[in-house]
């Protein structure tokens, strides 16, 4: 392991820092957050963190240490494969179900999620080197992997330099452990016990006090570098002085590794060649992605020198142990500096450094299938931005196979090189295997997986078609399920529910046939998903019952939590809601057990929206931000999206609408990011509701227009229902009722054809409304008492409200005013208790008209009062001004507070004609010229 190598050319040689690892006992015994370790570049972080490992091990054998190389080389410089590498740790060492995501979207999360998972089973101490080294196309996702909140069991140790790296993760407040120069002590004692390993009797006292006084050996790895060439001077004391007068001149560790470098060409003693085999062997090195064997660099040398270079190389190789390494019979830098020296010094264009990138990628191309040229020669063509060539060798279906089952992320990222460079796609280079993939059976699982992932549908349905069939043929069983089971995937992907119920059904014969429970459990869980889709819920109630069965005999707990987060839901759907409380108990026991953030989060999500629907806003809110919390540590921007929508809504009922708008421009923000184009509809419904209860009609209808566009290009039919409705709505507020009425319409026939009794309701009362408007009163009540069947029957509170204050307002108009006030008053507790302040005011205004009609027009200005009060708190201009209205026209029937009256008519009428809300006008309009009237008598 190149890490473990690594690592051990680091502790060869160490001395002091007791103080910092002091520090370092210090950090991994508590619960601080991670700890970041600095210091300038050669100061000996690396040496610290790598002797520190080794020191923690040793006492700590139970616990598990990870520690992570990231400047070893190009490769390693990788975000993919660092985080890659941390969870096959983890997964392996803890035992853990871990799924390793298919794709790097879900990569970030995934991770942070094994983090948790691993801190249920034990401790583990994570460190990172060199994280400021992460490539640069890695930078801007720094944050997106790293969590702020790390599990209780899980300490990580981060060791940067200065830099913007440094200086954005400090703005995190995390401890920071300052790595200082060697003190004058730790240099004499570097010195020695440097001489004591090396059995060299080249230096006397001078010679070390001579070091010791010099400024720039504080930094080890100047003084590392300074003794290994001082050692290879011969014995002479002269020869010791002059070089170290040499030497000593260099200021910094830069001009050091540059002479050193100089001295090795030059060296004819050491480098038994000419210069130039020195100078192309650190070429190669310094552009190679993980290193180079000996045996390659002999067979590049020989290419360019036409020459037998055997013994002049190992000769070279064998003096260069002060700067190279070898692991796995790789030689790489030991340190970074070298590598940017030699590029400083033999590779200054990038002209030159493209020219050898091309050279080792011609050189790892006539062994393309090779393992090592697996991993190099993408690279090189990567690196020397050879777009074409590129496309070339992947488009060969057998490297491109290779390279997948090597690793499916080298070959999703050189693919997104590809598109985002150059005009060539995926589809260009597989064409003649998507026209005919029959006469590749055998070797097109890899792409169809690939082509899968990218979402390339169309393209992948064609090629599972025939992996079906190809398997089928071959009584292949353990490939045809899982060629059955991705087809009918794709299948639903694209609207074919019954089609790819079918092929479930076959894959779960297979399954039972061979007895593989656990692709078993997975079959039957996706054809639950769609039975649930098709809103046959007991079918797929029955088919996650036998998937809990087979969870809890194979003991995966892992899978039961997800499958009980399912049968909650259809709990909850079928109005269960205690049967769907106990299950999301022992989910969350379960994932909280496991350490399973990310069931967790689903588990709270589903909680919150049962506490909702009882009324029990403030425990929902608190849901909700445990769930936030959990999906902005995971970095599960899909998860957060709803979860921030979620809380809108509670927002919204209780009036917050700035703190509600805050919360859904987020959502939106991270919906148009995630191209999810389903959530995007719903965020723009609740933007609109609240611009449409603000009285910016004009700017609610723009966007419910944009949300009636996107559920018609997503067959969202069922949001479309409410969305005719809304619309309707506003054309209604507006005085188009002819408009309303249509749309109201069509809405009514959606909702009974898709069985959809909650949005029926909504169209029903509505056009119940425009009915009373109209004056057919009978008609109204009709449909509003079928309204209110359908609320009791769902145990839609919101709409019984909305259903009782309708009729009680039709029963106002016929004068019975005695069971208006009735409903009126059931609709106030309703109101009270969904916390619905918006419809409390509209309760509480129309229950002081029945009051004043009653005789008590003193009790009818009290209630018009508090309705104001909480219209001015809401921002409900068309309430306030409807509230208002009414005060002045009580007022005005008394000859003393006429004077009282104006002012609130006034300011009553200015709304309406500010707002646009005419019709409103047009019946305010006379009460104001009436008390105007008064007034001029």
């Amino acid at each position: 392991m190149i890490h473990d190598a690594f690592a051990s050319s680091k502790t060869e040689l160490f001395v002091g820092r007791q103080r910092c690892f002091n520090y370092l006992d210090e950090h991994v015994k508590g619960g601080s957050p991670p700890l970041v370790v600095f210091g300038e570049p050669g100061i000996g972080k690396s040496a610290l963190l790598a002797n520190w490992g080794k020191c923690y091990l040793s006492l700590n054998p139970g616990n598990k240490l990870i520690i992570h190389f990231i400047d070893i080389s190009s490769c390693t410089k990788s975000l993919d494969v660092m985080l890659l590498r941390i969870m096959r740790e983890l997964k392996h060492g803890f035992n853990l179900p871990l799924n390793i995501p298919a794709n790097r979207n879900d990569l970030n999360t995934a991770f942070v999620n094994s983090l948790s998972m691993a801190a249920a089973k034990g401790k583990v101490v994570i460190i990172l080197d060199s994280i400021d080294q992460l490539e640069e196309r890695e930078l801007t996702q720094t944050f997106s992997w790293l969590p702020f909140e790390m599990p209780a069991n899980i300490r990580l140790i981060l060791s940067v330099s200065p830099g913007a790296m440094f200086d954005a993760i400090a703005k995190r407040n995390w401890p920071l452990l300052e790595v200082k120069p060697f003190e004058t002590g730790e240099q004499s004692q570097f010195i020695h016990k440097y001489l004591q390993y090396t059995h060299s009797k080249t230096f006397n006292e001078d010679h070390i006090e001579t070091i010791t006084n010099a400024t720039q050996t504080s930094n080890p790895l100047y003084l590392h570098m300074l003794m290994d060439e001082l050692c290879i001077v011969n014995n002479a004391t002269s020869a010791v002085e002059h070089r170290l007068k040499e030497y000593l001149s260099a200021q910094t560790v830069e001009d050091l590794i540059l002479r050193v470098i100089e001295r090795c060409e030059n060296d004819t003693e050491l480098n038994t060649a000419a210069p130039e085999l020195f100078r192309k062997v650190m070429s190669l090195l310094s552009t190679s992605g993980t290193g180079l064997l000996e045996n390659e660099l002999k067979e590049l040398l020989q290419e360019q020198t036409h020459r037998q270079t055997n013994i002049q190389l190992q000769t070279l190789l064998s003096n260069m142990k002060h700067i190279l390494i070898q692991h796995s019979s790789l030689f790489i830098f030991k340190h970074r500096g070298f590598q940017n020296a030699v590029i400083r010094r033999y590779l200054s264009t990038e002209a030159e450094k493209i020219k050898y990138h091309l050279y080792l990628a011609n050189y790892f191309e006539k062994n393309r299938l090779g393992l090592r040229s697996i991993k190099e020669l993408p690279w090189h063509l990567s690196q020397a931005r050879s777009w074409n060539a590129l496309f070339r060798l992947l488009s060969d279906l057998s490297f491109f196979n290779a390279l997948h089952e090597t690793s499916n992320y080298d070959a999703m990222y050189y693919w997104s090189q590809i598109e985002e460079n150059s005009q060539m796609r995926i589809s260009y280079a597989y064409c003649a295997i998507m026209e005919s993939p029959g006469n590749y059976l055998d070797r097109i699982k890899n792409l169809s997986f690939f082509l899968k992932e990218k979402n390339l549908l169309t393209e992948a349905l064609k090629m599972f078609e025939y992996l079906v069939f190809y398997y089928g043929q071959n009584n292949d069983y353990d490939n045809l399920p899982i060629a059955l089971g991705m087809l009918a995937d794709i299948l639903y992907e694209r609207g074919g529910m019954e089609e790819s119920m079918q092929l479930h059904r076959d894959e779960e014969q297979i399954y039972r046939s061979t007895g593989n429970n656990y692709g078993l459990m997975q079959s039957l869980s996706h054809q639950a998903i769609i039975l649930f889709a098709d809103n046959d819920w007991e079918n797929a109630l029955q088919l996650y019952k036998k998937e809990e069965k087979l969870c809890r005999e194979l003991k995966d707990d892992y899978r039961l939590l997800y499958n009980l987060n399912k049968q909650a839901k259809i709990a909850f759907l079928r109005q269960e809601t205690d049967l769907s409380m106990e299950l999301l108990m022992e989910a969350e026991s379960i994932s909280r057990n496991l350490g399973d953030m990310s069931g967790l989060s689903v588990c709270l999500g589903n909680k919150a929206r049962i506490s909702k629907t009882s009324g029990n806003l403030d425990e929902a809110i608190t849901l909700l931000k445990e769930q936030e919390n959990i999906c902005r540590t995971l970095g599960n921007n899909k998860e957060l999206s709803a979860c921030l929508g979620n809380q809108s809504l509670i927002l919204i009922s209780r009036g917050d609408f700035d703190g509600a708008l805050a919360l859904l421009k987020e959502e939106e923000n991270l919906c148009k990011k995630l191209h999810n184009e389903h959530a995007l509809s719903y965020n723009l419904g609740n933007r609109a509701n609240i611009f449409s209860i603000r009285g910016n009609l004009a700017e609610a209808l723009e966007l419910y227009k944009k949300q009636s566009a996107l559920f018609r290009k997503t067959l969202n039919k069922h949001g479309l229902s409410y969305n005719l409705g809304n619309q309707a709505n506003i054309h209604y507020t507006l005085g188009n009722s002819d408009e309303a009425m249509s749309l109201y319409t069509e809405q009514e026939r959606l909702c009974r054809e898709l069985g959809n009794e909650d949005g029926l309701s909504y169209a029903l009362g509505n056009q119940a409304n425009i009915f009373a408007d109209r004056g057919d009163l009978d008609k109204a009540l009709e449909l509003h008492k079928e309204e209110e069947r359908i609320c009791r029957k769902l145990s839609n509170i919101e709409g019984l409200q909305r259903s009782l204050g309708n009729q009680a307002s039709i029963l106002y108009s016929k004068g019975n005013l005695h069971d208006a006030f009735t409903l009126h008053k059931e609709e106030e507790r309703l109101c009270k208790k969904l916390g619905n302040k918006k419809e409390l005011s509209a309760c509480l205004g129309n229950q002081a008209l029945v009051i004043k009609d009653l005789g008590n027009p003193e009790e009818a200005i009290v209630l018009l009062k508090e309705q104001e009060t909480i219209c001015r708190a809401l921002g409900l201009k068309s309430g306030l001004a409807i509230s208002l209205a009414n005060q002045a026209e009580i007022l005005a029937q008394n000859t003393k507070q006429t004077n009282e009256a104006l002012p609130l008519a006034e300011e009553a009428y200015t709304i309406t004609t500010s707002f646009g809300f005419h019709s409103l006008s047009q019946e305010i309009e006379p009460i104001l010229h009436t008390i105007r009237s008064l007034l001029s008598k």
